[in-house]
């Protein structure tokens, strides 16, 4: 329910509220051992941090989430991190290994910022 109320923020245009929600989420889910959840709202609070400007609070998020299974939502979100640091390189290969995944919800948006960061790098 708090992560529902962090998308409603993040739907709305308000990242700053969403991160609120996303940070009550986190903590608690840190008494349970549900990974996949937590993976999902560590994403969500990183691309948060992203909007907002703040790599160094995504930080701490992306390095949690590289540790975990790979999804297109994590490759996403490591390569929004990459190029925010300016490592469009890295962006575009991690981009393209998301693009291997055959993962149906690959989009035309994704295809842009691949295009992107390979344009940039």
């Amino acid at each position: 329910a708090v992560r529902l109320l962090g998308d409603a923020a993040a739907a709305a245009g308000r990242p700053a509220a969403a991160a609120v929600r996303y940070r009550e989420a986190m903590t608690l889910l840190e008494a349970l051992n549900w990974d996949s959840k937590e993976t999902e709202v560590a994403t969500k609070l990183a691309e948060t941090y992203l909007t907002l400007g703040d790599t160094g609070a995504a930080e701490p998020l992306v390095g949690l989430v590289s540790q975990r299974p790979a999804t297109l939502a994590v490759y996403r979100l490591r390569a929004r991190h990459a190029a925010g640091r300016g490592d469009t390189a890295v962006a575009a290969a991690l981009m393209s290994a998301a693009r291997e995944l055959g993962d149906e919800r690959w989009s035309d948006e994704d295809e842009a910022r691949l295009a992107g960061y390979l344009a940039a790098g």
